[in-house]
């Protein structure tokens, strides 16, 4: 009996993850991203970074600045893994980065080059 409690458990953990719970917009709880989870949208990011270069949208200082320190990220859920989150780096006065919109833990989330002036 023992071992088939453990089993039950250790299945609820595999299904239901570990996600943290969060508040949306509205103040509802709802499932956050995982901490695996928003570092694939760092890495997303920093390619999108060595990529942006080649276009010439940022410089190359500011494609190494994002490679070599932590982002900022801000994330606002308005629902279970869904919402915008912001992955960028401040690099002297200008922003750089990207918006992630919609669902946030698929493969290939909607995401939208942000280069501002600060």
């Amino acid at each position: 009996m023992k071992k088939f409690n453990i089993f039950i458990i250790i299945a609820l953990l595999l299904i239901c993850g570990c996600a943290p719970t969060v508040m949306d917009a509205d103040n509802r709880p709802c499932r956050g991203l995982t901490d695996s989870e928003i570092q694939y949208l760092v890495n997303i990011t920093r390619s999108a970074m060595k990529h942006s270069v080649k276009k010439k949208t940022i410089s190359p200082d500011e494609a190494e600045f994002a490679l070599k320190n932590p982002p900022m990220v801000k994330i606002e859920y308005r629902g279970d893994a869904f919402g915008t989150a912001h992955i960028t780096w401040r690099v002297g006065t200008r922003i750089v980065g990207l918006r992630f919109d919609q669902e946030l833990n698929i493969t290939l989330p909607s995401c939208t080059l942000v280069v501002t002036t600060a």
